[in-house]
């Protein structure tokens, strides 16, 4: 949460130097997951931050906060499980218009969404793909 942006921010950034310290090539990848809407302080120190994580239906009371605008929408990921094929044309809209460049879908459910790729996987591609 954004509360916690003195806190845990300058965390981030310390795990982010230290990878660039191990990245001899300088091409390390960093996404941090909060999995909430935080502060643009964390975007210091990633590449990628998950702005909002959980099953699609609790997912669509996400409102971007003001200060997304102001970042290109590849900076922000969303995950969302529990998510059937018949929404993704209309959720990956959604996830555009709120600003957010990466998205992962799934209707894989707890307690791990994520040990496996969604049953719709090749439309999934081919949607992302298209854009």
């Amino acid at each position: 949460m954004a509360s916690d942006c003195p806190t845990f921010a300058p965390w981030y950034a310390e795990r982010s130097a230290a990878a660039d310290v191990l990245d001899a090539d300088g091409d390390a990848f960093i996404a941090y997951n909060p999995g909430v809407i935080t502060c643009a302080d964390y975007l210091d120190a990633a590449d990628v931050l998950v702005v909002a994580e959980d099953q699609l239906g609790y997912l669509h009371n996400f409102e971007a906060a003001e200060w997304m605008a102001a970042y290109d929408p590849g900076r922000f990921w969303l995950l969302a499980h529990d998510t059937g094929a018949s929404v993704l044309g209309d959720t990956l809209q959604w996830v555009r218009d709120n600003g957010i460049g990466w998205v992962y879908l799934t209707n894989d459910r707890m307690p791990n969404p994520w040990d496996a790729l969604p049953s719709y996987w090749d439309e999934e591609v081919a949607a992302v793909s298209a854009d």
